[in-house]
């Protein structure tokens, strides 16, 4: 069943399915903190520039900044039920929502310009319109 973000017209959504049919493909999940296994932000949205297949695994660490683990040995249909990606004008992760085994999911997470999370919440909750339109 596809869930699908409230009106966000201001960010450009990236669908799971959708994606793949482009040259870049990157899919991503949700996963528990694991120390040392982590990289910034920016080496995520540097992965998008390549052309290469990637598995990301998407956490929070313990102050709630969003940190990614390159995960090249998972099967990539195992971990993956369904992602939306949402990008601003200026190619910044803005949320996230998946169907996923890891979590309670579905879920949207909102990341102010530091990284840190700002909301979590059902993609259905009016407070997330809200928070888009006005700014999180």
């Amino acid at each position: 069943m596809q869930v699908l973000l409230p009106d966000i017209s201001k960010f450009k959504i990236i669908n799971g399915q959708q994606f793949q049919n482009q040259k870049r493909i990157c899919i991503f999940a949700f996963y528990s903190p694991i120390p040392g296994c982590f990289s910034s932000l920016e080496r995520v949205l540097a992965l998008h520039q390549t052309n290469n297949v990637y598995t990301l695994l998407i956490s929070l660490d313990t102050e709630q900044k969003m940190k990614s683990y390159i995960n090249e040995d998972s099967p990539r249909g195992s971990i993956l039920k369904q992602i939306n990606i949402a990008i601003d004008e200026n190619n910044t992760m803005a949320s996230f929502m998946s169907y996923n085994k890891f979590d309670a999911l579905p879920a949207v997470y909102l990341f102010d310009e530091q990284k840190v999370m700002q909301w979590r919440g059902n993609p259905n909750d009016s407070a997330l319109k809200s928070r888009v339109e006005y700014g999180v």
